[in-house]
């Protein structure tokens, strides 16, 4: 205690402890995973989405699965501590405007208000789907940003973590597949 720096000298003390309680609850939420053997372990390409899900957007707009049904849906999971998720922000938002037949939802664990302060800095438009409890759950210890796509059935045609070139490529070649198999 000697040694200790007085909290107001601390610069970034709020983001710092922010980050913090993030990390952790990331923990808590793998940790939960690996400990519900009941479920399947891995989401599969080829099938659905389990379950259900009920999340709000920005807007306080509903999502669920058969909001999205009739749609070629790509979701992006992402924290606001995330360096590689926030860097490829402007690629992403880019697909938006280039794939306007494409739905684009973005989801985070975190509460409404660090969600929409990020995105606005940020300028990130797709739609945001905030207070997740339902896909991070799938993560299986492979981390953020995270990656899934899904056909207009509601089917798995993609799933994958990373911000690499890569990941964005296979995300771009299952969304121009999908396009082409309307045509």
């Amino acid at each position: 205690m000697v040694y200790r720096i007085p909290d107001k000298r601390v610069k970034n003390r709020e983001e710092f402890l922010y980050n913090k309680m993030a990390s952790e609850e990331i923990h808590k939420m793998q940790m939960a995973s690996a400990l519900n053997l009941d479920r399947p372990r891995t989401l599969k390409v080829g099938e659905s989405l389990p379950g259900d899900f009920q999340l709000l957007d920005l807007e306080e707009t509903v999502w669920n699965k058969e909001r999205l049904k009739d749609k070629i849906v790509v979701i992006n999971l992402w924290f606001s501590s995330c360096g590689p998720c926030l860097k490829e922000f402007p690629i992403l938002s880019q697909w938006k405007e280039e794939l306007p037949d494409v739905t684009f939802l973005s989801v985070d664990f975190e509460k409404k208000e660090i969600v929409s302060r990020i995105v606005k800095e940020r300028n990130f438009t797709w739609i945001h789907l905030y207070d997740d409890n339902y896909f991070c759950k799938y993560l299986d210890g492979e981390g953020f940003p995270f990656f899934i796509v899904l056909d207009k059935q509601g089917v798995i045609r993609y799933f994958g973590n990373g911000a690499t070139d890569a990941v964005r490529g296979e995300v771009l070649k299952t969304i121009q597949t999908l396009r082409n198999e309307d045509n």
